[in-house]
């Protein structure tokens, strides 16, 4: 339990990093510039920014079942198999 709160924390730390210092709007413009027009450029980015925050509720969410699945199948697995009683 000790060890999944600590990936949640990490992963959230991390997300915060990445969308904080490493996206910031001036970089996925420039990347999004021979793509898009500007208006559908601004678009995206107060879309993104609006709806930012959901992703850092959602991702420990998933890290937990990203966890929970293959741990749940090792179990079953050992369980089927009679090494766990």
């Amino acid at each position: 339990m000790k060890l999944l709160l600590y990936l949640i924390v990490l992963g959230s730390v991390l997300a915060l990093y990445i969308d904080g210092i490493l996206l910031t709007e001036d970089v996925l413009y420039f990347h999004l510039a021979e793509q898009y027009s500007n208006t559908r450029i601004e678009q995206m980015l107060e879309f993104r920014g609006r709806w930012l925050w959901l992703t850092y509720l959602i991702a420990p969410i998933i890290t937990f079942f990203k966890i929970l699945i293959p741990t749940s199948l090792v179990y079953l697995g050992l369980y089927l198999s009679n090494l766990i009683y």
